[in-house]
């Protein structure tokens, strides 16, 4: 697995930074690679972050439904993903953090 941010970094960064005006720098490339989705690890505005890219039709369907099943896991002290920004133009763009449990 390469730990370089890639080719398409750029892309993400720029799309998130004219949406919410972060500047994001890639720290390592997570995961296996595929063809419909990335995800890195990042730091900057918003602090340490995940940012996933998924070209998936069906993610924002599946929206509603993890929503639901990741505050019930919050209310019971797992710690979960916390959704800081979901990008609903083109590709989906998730940026989220990942908070301690309470």
């Amino acid at each position: 697995m390469s730990q370089e941010p890639g080719e398409l970094w750029p892309l993400v960064a720029a799309r998130i930074r004219s949406d919410q005006g972060w500047s994001l720098q890639p720290v390592a490339r997570l995961g296996r690679s595929h063809d419909d989705r990335r995800t890195w690890l990042a730091e900057g505005t918003p602090g340490a972050v995940v940012v996933k890219l998924s070209a998936n039709a069906f993610a924002l369907e599946r929206a509603g439904w993890a929503a639901e099943a990741l505050a019930l896991l919050r209310a019971r002290g797992v710690p979960v993903p916390v959704p800081l920004w979901w990008s609903l133009k083109g590709a989906n763009i998730l940026v989220r953090r990942y908070a301690a449990a309470r």
